[in-house]
């Protein structure tokens, strides 16, 4: 958990800089040069929110909130979620859009199941007086389809780039 508090904590630092520097985005390319975004108008407040969530994630972490394992989840799937859909709005429209945005969503599924593993073994953290009632550590079920996610999106992804190569 410090590792996860630590980059937390660097978020947090990280949003409160953006919103004194009001730069937004930094990209340095070997194309284009080097291209700062910088915040416009009253959206570098936003930056200090990103913040606030950071810092309050941290903290409720750092105390051990209940509440925190179980917003962690929401955050988790909500962010995977959002992923397979920008995924799938980004690629649908480009030729064979829609093998990049099924290798995204097979690689968001098994990252979700990765780190919800990952998650759900830490749980006895957030429950200081031991384990709820019926809580099993036992994760083989789960760590099995973990690793057969990840191998089928690893050969969904070798299949699409044989597809790519052989295509031309």
């Amino acid at each position: 958990m410090r590792v996860l508090m630590a980059l937390l904590l660097l978020g947090c630092l990280l949003c409160v800089v953006s919103a004194i520097t009001g730069i937004q985005a930094f990209e340095a390319s070997s194309r284009t040069g080097t291209v700062i975004t910088y915040w416009k108008g009253y959206w570098r407040w936003l930056a200090l929110v990103y913040a606030a969530i950071f810092a309050v994630a941290f903290y409720s972490i750092y105390r051990r909130f209940p509440i925190a394992w179980k917003l962690a989840w929401v955050f988790l799937i909500g962010g995977a979620a959002d992923f397979i859909f920008e995924a799938w709005v980004g690629l649908i429209h480009q030729p064979y859009g829609w093998v990049g945005a099924i290798g995204a969503t097979i690689g968001a599924i098994a990252a979700v199941a990765y780190w919800g593993i990952w998650w759900q073994q830490h749980r006895e953290y957030f429950s200081p007086g031991g384990p709820p009632a019926g809580w099993s550590p036992d994760l083989s079920p789960l760590r099995r389809f973990a690793v057969a996610m990840v191998a089928l999106a690893l050969a969904f992804m070798l299949a699409a780039v044989a597809m790519s190569v052989f295509r031309r």
